[in-house]
């Protein structure tokens, strides 16, 4: 099941939620994933590495973790979390924020956003959601969406793209979100820009942490999920979407990006 709603002028697309013990397959190394994931940890303890650093989460604590973050994740043995997983975009399909680490939170600071992603877990695991049942659980998202947004804009370390000082820079991004190749059109992006190729990943890479080209791929990635979690799709016209020559090639660029084929991206996104 997914739950896609509008958000503040935004399209949020909820893929997955998980209550429990965090199953072997949880434990990852080299890990992206180009969705948002909020952990809220019951018991146990969550520990991440990554280029920005460590971070440990303890019962009663909330991890956000941003879309594209790569990551190692272990848990302590048996620990349990409420495991939120869900895409938001903005008009364009254009990302959100810039490149950054894992939130935690204290659920001291967010005990509705506890409550609320309660409500939600209940009501995701039914077999068969009908009103009422499913306009309370979109009622909810709203709520968890609000609650989330206040506490993660208020976070120095997550920074919005339209907060980019830098014109230039917010020009050729604007640019780059309207390119649907599978490979950055330099020619263009040079001449709607007006500076070279080595400028652009210069201006890119001083204030994002990422080349011009790690970004499309980013951006790419995050709309193959966005498209793949559409089971009446095909993957040959997802491929045709994102401006690859077939399915072969999708499916190539697909498993070195993730580490499976785009069918397995499209179970994970369904479960």
């Amino acid at each position: 099941m997914v739950l896609k709603m509008g958000f503040s002028g935004f399209q949020s697309i909820l893929e997955r939620v998980y209550d429990g013990v965090v199953p072997q397959s949880g434990y990852r190394v080299n890990h992206t994933e180009d969705v948002f994931c909020c952990w809220y940890i019951r018991h146990g303890e969550a520990r991440l590495r990554s280029q920005y650093g460590n971070v440990r989460a303890l019962p009663g604590q909330w991890v956000f973790l941003p879309s594209g973050l790569k990551r190692d994740q272990d848990f302590q043995a048996q620990t349990q979390l409420l495991s939120l997983r869900f895409i938001l975009e903005a008009d364009g399909q254009q990302p959100l924020f810039l490149p950054g680490s894992a939130l935690v939170i204290d659920g001291d600071d967010a005990t509705q956003l506890e409550l609320t992603a309660k409500n939600i877990s209940q009501r995701w695991h039914l077999d068969h959601l009908k009103f009422p049942i499913a306009t309370a659980l979109g009622e909810s998202w709203l709520a968890f969406m609000s609650d989330w947004w206040r506490l993660v804009t208020t976070q120095e370390r997550w920074q919005l793209w339209d907060q980019l000082r830098d014109v230039r820079l917010t020009h050729a991004l604007h640019i780059l979100f309207q390119q649907q190749q599978a490979v950055i059109p330099w020619d263009v992006m040079e001449s709607k820009s007006g500076f070279s190729r080595r400028h652009l990943d210069r201006l890119c890479n001083q204030q994002t942490g990422r080349s011009m080209s790690e970004i499309h791929q980013v951006r790419l990635l995050s709309i193959a999920y966005a498209q793949l979690a559409d089971n009446e799709l095909p993957i040959k016209a997802i491929a045709s979407r994102l401006g690859f020559a077939d399915a072969s090639s999708f499916a190539r660029w697909f498993r070195r990006q993730t580490g499976f084929s785009p069918r397995n991206g499209r179970r994970k996104a369904l479960v």
